[in-house]
């Protein structure tokens, strides 16, 4: 488990992680079932890093159509994404207008602009927006929905048994289980 440092907000920090660990494998479900966040992708090929100074680091595997999740470095990153802060990370899941250190990509900057903001939105659009409620009688969004809004709360719930520092003494003591639902 990676510790913060004293001169990071802890707070900052586990939401860092809620947001790597929990909402960034959303994509893969995301890309898979809407056609608007699949057509932003399309034709891409990408390897996409986020990483925050001494904190959390996932990619998403942009290819073939689809996204795949991968929690920590990507030996073969084609962007590398570095937000000196937790709080620059989280402000941009929040929808701020955050630019975090390129560091590898450039050649990417168009898609990155361009098009990666659509999934965000997609993503929100069905998080929180009118698809969070999704049409009436429609059994294939309802199960999107209820998937997605699991694997939210499931990824961000392991996030915070594995990375809160008040919690890690509970996480340590309790039994290693497999829940399903």
């Amino acid at each position: 488990m990676a510790r913060a440092s004293s001169d990071v907000d802890p707070l900052e920090m586990l939401r860092a992680w809620i947001y790597l660990e929990g909402i960034l494998p959303l994509f893969e479900d995301l890309v898979a079932f809407d056609e608007e966040a699949a057509a932003a992708i399309a034709g891409q090929t990408a390897i996409v890093q986020f990483e925050v100074r001494r904190g959390p680091v996932a990619h998403l595997d942009i290819g073939d159509g689809a996204i795949r999740y991968g929690s920590g470095s990507h030996a073969k990153s084609d962007v590398r994404l570095r937000f000196k802060t937790p709080e620059r990370l989280n402000l941009m899941f929040g929808g701020e207008k955050v630019r975090p250190g390129l560091r590898k990509g450039f050649r990417h900057l168009p898609f990155l602009l361009r098009r990666f903001p659509t999934l965000a939105d997609r993503l929100s659009y069905y998080l929180e927006g009118d698809g969070a409620h999704g049409p009436a009688g429609d059994a294939e969004t309802l199960r999107f929905l209820v998937g997605l809004r699991l694997r939210a709360m499931l990824g961000g719930a392991a996030a915070v048994a594995n990375h809160d520092p008040w919690l890690a003494d509970v996480a340590d003591h309790l039994p290693q289980v497999t829940l399903q639902m």
